[in-house]
Formats: C-alpha cells, structure tokens, sequence
C-alpha cells in the first residue's frame, strides 16, 4: 500500500525499515534534491543540476555534500497581453520553504520601434517611414525601399531578375518580387545562381565546419583560411609539449601542423608530428625535460605543483611511474630512454621515457634510482688525472721553445752590436786556453 501511496506522492520514498534503518532512510530522503518552478506558458524553464550532464529535475546529492543548480529561463515569445511583459518565475525544492522567485522583463519592442516617423517624399519611395534605420511601408507597400506594391507585376521588373535574357526567373531558385528575388533556402545571389552547399566539404563537413558557404565560396571563422577553411592560422599546436620553439625549431607551422625542414648536408627531412625524430635531437629533449621529470618524482603524488609555473606547455602531458623491469619491457619499448644525473643523491641517476600519443606526450619514469656505473667512474677520475699531466707536460714544452726563442734573440742582438763596434766575436784576446802541451826530451831516446 504505501509503494502504491509513494507513486502518486511527489518527492515521497517508500522502504522497509528494520530497527537501526530509521536513520537510513530520513537521509535517502533528505538527499534527494527536485525542484519543482512555476512559470507563464511563454516561459521555458530548464533545470540542470551538476550530478548529471542531463538535464533533470531530481538529483541524489551525497549526505553532507552541496550541490550546483544551473537554470535557464527562455521566452520563447512575447506575450499578445502586453502587460504580461513584466512576469515573474518562482523556483524552489520539494519540502523546503525556502523558494526563489525571479522577477523578468521581456523587452518585446526596441526604444527606436516606438517612434512614428511621418511619411517624407524621397525618402522610402513616399510609401514608408524611416524606423530603427530602415523603411517601415505603408500597407500595400513591401520591398526593402517601399518600392513595390501588391500589383507590381511590371514586365522590366520581371526582367530585372533573369541573369541573362534566356534564363528563368531567379534561376528557378526563388521568386522574383518587384524586381528582386526573393531565394529559396540554400540559394543565394543577386538571380539565386549560388548553391550554398555547394562548398567544399572535407570530412563532410561543409566549410570544414570552420566557415559559412556564401556565394558559392567558403567565408572562414576567424583563425582559419584557405578555400575549405581547413587551414588554420594558429601555431600552437606546432608546440611539442613542454616546449617552447614551434616544430622543435626544426619546421614550419603550416596550417597548424608541422612541415619539417631538410636536414643540413644530408638528403633528408625531419621526421615526427613536431620535428623532432632525429639521431640529433634526443639528448636535447631529454635535456629539455628533465626538470620537469624530476619534479614530479619529487612530488610524485601531486604533479599540480610542478605544472603550476608552466601554463599551456603541460596541458597535455601525462606522467606515470613503473618499476624498472616494466620500464625495459616489451609496453615501453619503443619509448625514448634519457638519464639525468642527480647531484644530491651521491650521484645517482633517474632513468625515464617519453613516447608521443597523438599530439599528447606521456613521461614515464622509473621508480627507482640508479647508481653510476663502476667503470664509469674510474673513466672520470682517469680522464681527469690524464688531463692534469697532459697540461703540465704542454706547459713545460712550450715554456722550453719561449726560452730558447728569447736566447736566440738575444744571442743575434748581442752579434749586430759587436759587429758595429768592431769587434770580432769568434776570438776573446784575453782568452787563455788553460791546456798546455810540454815535449819529455828523453822519451823514445829521442835525447843522447
């Protein structure tokens, strides 16, 4: 009975309650929000509540949460009683008291409707006045200057909408009214001789859904161009992410997408959505990102802090964790691999990879830290100590060719000097020679 009671009562609930369910079902009821309005037939009142993309009038809120109502009123027409132009909407919950009431004034007439203006020769062909900047006719009278009347059928009005003298009227497409067409819909033109679907249509969207067909061409929303309004002028998604040079430097935006330029010396282009697939361009990206990578490992459970400074570089970037076997598996194989070498971890090293999904880019990093290797050290500290030698040893050798540089010179001045002087500088006249020979008269017999 109280199932059959609960369908015609609106906002009721109907349960079988055990002991300790009381509670259970208050709260049931008390969470389920609907809202119930009254409003003129003129009025159309839309509810949309944030707990469903779909508009609704009832809603189940979570016990002790708030909830955001969104309403629409729309006129659909004006009233035919005109004092009904200033109305009133009353909107408010089932069970409540509490109700808000919105006061509307739908403004049926512009200010410049209510003047009358009076009827001046030359002006709107004496059959109309000029109201809100166009001609307001007379009755009997139509035409965008009043020109025309109800019995207009002259034969050179007629002729005024053949686009040649052996075409039909308006082309077919319209009708001709005081020597105007008036064109069906999808038509357009002076004689409706344009097709308004007759546009381009790439992904069988007409324009592109970037533009408007008009006169047989294609009028582009502003920031496209081309003849299909395919092309689109903004360069911002020729920006790899997380960085600032369009196409990695290596290209140019055109049409938003990259076209990437020819590799200098070589017979090839760079590859990639952003330019940047080259042999080249790898440790220059892993340079690129390597801060940011080691902030979100820092703050692996918060990446807002690292995208906080960063603005649109970081929309559309998506970092992960995974352990090192994952990391080297099979899933992120074809993953570009960089090493960035902490300073304040002993020298540890954080592995990560970055792959592009369509224009996204995911940054996966290794949870666990690597030490350098062994081998690589001893290559440091021995490149280091080779280096120390190398420079002393080339320090001393070009120190020994600046002294006897600097001798020579000297040694060739002090010869010009004794030459003019006049003096012979091969033999010193007081020079001793400190060897003496003496003969031994007795030796050989040579003394009898």
């Amino acid at each position: 009975v109280n199932e059959s009671l609960c369908n015609c009562v609106t906002a009721s609930l109907a349960e079988w309650l055990q002991v300790g369910l009381p509670g259970k079902g208050s709260r049931e009821m008390a969470n389920t929000v609907q809202i119930k309005y009254k409003a003129p037939s003129f009025v159309n009142v839309t509810i949309d509540q944030d707990c469903s993309s779909v508009p609704k009038r009832n809603c189940e809120v979570p016990h002790k949460k708030s909830l955001s109502i969104n309403g629409r009123l729309v006129v659909k027409a004006c009233p035919k009683d005109t004092s009904k132009t200033k109305t009133t909407v009353t909107l408010n919950p089932y069970g409540l008291r509490d109700n808000l009431t919105i006061e509307l004034e739908i403004a049926c007439q512009c200010n410049c409707e209510q003047e009358i203006g009076s009827i001046v020769p030359g002006i709107c062909h004496g059959s109309g006045f000029i109201q809100c900047g166009i001609c307001k006719c007379q009755p009997g009278s139509y035409g965008n200057d009043c020109r025309c009347n109800g019995t207009s059928t002259d034969q050179r009005d007629m002729e005024k909408c053949k686009i040649s003298s052996e075409a039909k009227l308006c082309s077919g497409r319209g009708i001709c009214k005081c020597g105007q067409c008036e064109c069906q819909n999808g038509f357009s033109g002076n004689y409706c001789e344009y097709d308004d679907n007759s546009c381009p249509k790439p992904n069988d969207q007409l324009c592109f859904g970037h533009g408007r067909c008009i006169r047989g061409q294609c009028t582009c929303d502003l920031g496209y161009s081309g003849k299909d309004c395919s092309c689109k002028m903004d360069d911002k998604d020729c920006y790899a992410p997380y960085s600032t040079e369009v196409c990695s430097g290596k290209g140019q935006c055109i049409c938003g997408a990259c076209v990437c330029h020819t590799k200098k010396g070589k017979n090839e282009t760079y590859s990639g959505v952003f330019c940047d697939n080259c042999d080249d361009c790898v440790a220059a990206r892993c340079k690129e990102l390597g801060n940011y990578a080691y902030c979100n490992y820092i703050h692996r459970d918060n990446k807002a802090i690292c995208d906080r400074d960063e603005g649109s570089k970081v929309s559309n970037i998506i970092v992960e964790f995974a352990n090192k076997s994952e990391i080297n598996g099979p899933k992120l194989y074809m993953a570009t691999r960089c090493m960035k070498d902490l300073e304040t971890n002993n020298g540890s090293v954080m592995i990560f990879k970055y792959r592009y999904i369509n224009r996204d880019l995911k940054i996966t990093i290794q949870e666990e830290l690597e030490s350098p290797p062994i081998a690589n050290i001893w290559i440091a500290v021995l490149s280091a100590i080779g280096l120390v030698l190398l420079i002393g040893i080339l320090t001393v050798i070009i120190w020994k060719i600046l002294v006897d540089m600097h001798d020579k010179k000297e040694y060739k001045k002090f010869q010009d000097e004794a030459l003019a002087a006049g003096y012979d500088v091969s033999l010193n006249p007081l020079y001793q020679d400190p060897s003496i020979n003496f003969s031994n008269p007795v030796y050989n017999n040579q003394c009898t």
